[in-house]
């Protein structure tokens, strides 16, 4: 990890039950958005919480890591607890609903927000790769009534999972793409 969790080694859950970003393309992502203060990280697919937990150790005001896997959560909250102590600012929040349940509830709580919070407000969305009609159906929750204004990061792979070409199709706002062997991640503006 990097920022104010540098060094840190987190806990890994059994590679059958997650697909951790690879190491370099988490890195060409945070590096290029080296602090994150004042910005709400809303991980989709937390597994670890590796990507969540950079987020907050780069200045995250608030972190939610959505894990739906009951097998997966203990290693997730053992995470939180390493990587955060008492004396740290900023909320971590760990939500064990499935993401399309929570992304609801998000949803209600997130037009309650000032604008620029709700600009400042990036969502990971990284489920298993072959998932495709998950990723396709939060893609329709996040366009519909044009409730979400901030930014998306979208990661998956290009032989497994959903091709770049889809999103290009659907006309998203991809500002900048990171890539690492087959695997990428979108960075999308609403």
């Amino acid at each position: 990890m990097g920022g104010k969790a540098k060094g840190t080694n987190l806990f890994l859950p059994d590679e059958k039950l997650v697909r951790p970003t690879l190491v370099l393309l988490k890195r060409r992502i945070f590096d290029s958005f080296q602090s994150l203060e004042g910005v709400i990280f809303f991980d989709g697919c937390a597994g670890s919480g590796s990507m969540g937990l950079e987020a907050w150790s780069r200045g995250c005001n608030e972190v939610y890591l959505v894990e739906p896997n009951q097998k997966v959560l203990p290693i997730l909250k053992k995470n939180v607890e390493k990587v955060l102590d008492a004396s740290d600012s900023g909320k971590v929040e760990v939500i064990s609903l499935p993401l399309r349940k929570y992304l609801k509830i998000f949803k209600e709580a997130y037009k309650t927000w000032e604008n620029d919070q709700k600009e400042n407000t990036i969502i990971f969305l990284d489920p298993p790769y072959h998932m495709e009609k998950l990723y396709k159906s939060v893609i329709h929750d996040l366009q519909e009534d044009s409730w979400f204004v901030g930014q998306l990061w979208i990661e998956s792979d290009t032989k497994v999972g959903v091709p770049i070409s889809y999103w290009e199709e659907l006309g998203l706002n991809v500002i900048r793409t990171y890539a690492q062997s087959q695997s990428y991640i979108l960075v999308v503006n609403f």
